[in-house]
């Protein structure tokens, strides 16, 4: 009696903990599962802070990557400000901002 008690407890704390950690990714900006693959179309900037910004005023930042065309990322998480910023992993281990969504294809969606 006492195993059966001891598995229901186990299985009480994983189910809640999967529950926690579902709502805190859900509501912290990180996307759950998101298994779409984003394509670069152009040469995409991906800076290793939050890009508040537009493009146009990033011009001199210095980036800590640069994508080529036909790199493929996925949707980390969003940051939503004054301008929307998007945290991708992409090929190669390259993670990082961009504030050029819709350098994608399909355009990385603001939400």
């Amino acid at each position: 009696m006492a195993r059966l008690a001891t598995g229901r407890w186990i299985i009480a704390v994983l189910a809640f903990a999967v529950i926690i950690c579902t709502v805190a990714m859900t509501f912290g900006g990180y996307r759950l599962l998101d298994w779409r693959t984003y394509t670069a179309i152009r040469s995409v900037k991906i800076y290793p802070d939050i890009v508040d910004v537009p493009p146009e005023y990033t011009r001199h930042e210095e980036p800590s990557a640069v994508l080529l065309p036909g790199s493929t990322c996925r949707l980390v998480a969003q940051y939503a400000k004054d301008f929307y910023s998007s945290r991708v992993r992409c090929d190669n281990g390259i993670v990082g901002w961009t504030n050029e969504p819709e350098a994608f294809s399909p355009p990385i969606p603001i939400s």
